[in-house]
């Protein structure tokens, strides 16, 4: 299914996986790639910042590891969908290893120690201008990323997210009220650019 035209401003509801606003940050596309575990050039073309505006339930969601778990499974990813079909996921290994009530209780104590919707640590989501290829492998497409929190809201419980940010292929940020560079002016001016745009979206 194709996605629908994202604007700036938008409001909808999405599922897949989310991570925290601080570890996607308001940096140039190659740093959110390796942050994130896409592939190198992913994100050459741009992509949108979601931010999570609707309050997550112990149901909504499946504990994926961090970012280094690519796909919230267990291992690095493999050569075929096939094959990497077939890798455990985190959400399987710690019922196995706590018990389907053991996890839900650590799902519900990681909701009340992770599960904001403002500030730093409010959760997020980015979504690549390129779209997923069915045709590239799992171990192409989707290394091993640099280790922030990653959930999974699962399909069927969509949450509202507000689409806050666009940054183009020339690494120019958009939002609401701004349009400044993540790159390609000086140190200084990028430092205060991207600590314009972190304060507006931390509470957004």
């Amino acid at each position: 299914m194709s996605r629908p035209p994202l604007s700036v401003g938008l409001n909808l509801s999405c599922s897949g996986d989310i991570t925290t606003l601080n570890w996607i940050g308001v940096r140039p596309a190659a740093s959110v790639e390796a942050s994130l575990g896409f592939e190198a050039g992913r994100l050459a073309a741009g992509y949108w910042l979601l931010l999570l505006k609707e309050p997550l339930s112990p149901g909504d969601f499946e504990l994926s590891g961090t970012t280094l778990r690519s796909g919230g499974k267990v291992g690095l990813p493999r050569s075929s969908a096939e094959e990497d079909a077939l890798r455990q996921t985190v959400a399987e290994r710690i019922r196995a290893e706590r018990g389907a009530d053991g996890y839900e209780l650590l799902k519900a104590a990681t909701l009340r120690s992770s599960g904001a919707i403002v500030g730093p640590t409010r959760l997020a989501k980015c979504l690549p201008v390129t779209p997923h290829d069915p045709g590239l492998a799992p171990d192409q497409q989707y290394p091993m990323g640099g280790g922030g929190l990653q959930w999974t809201i699962r399909e069927g419980h969509e949450r509202g997210f507000l689409v806050a940010m666009h940054v183009d292929a020339q690494g120019v940020a958009t939002t609401s009220q701004h349009r400044l560079a993540l790159a390609d002016d000086s140190p200084v001016q990028l430092y205060e650019n991207r600590r314009t745009l972190i304060r507006y979206l931390e509470y957004l």
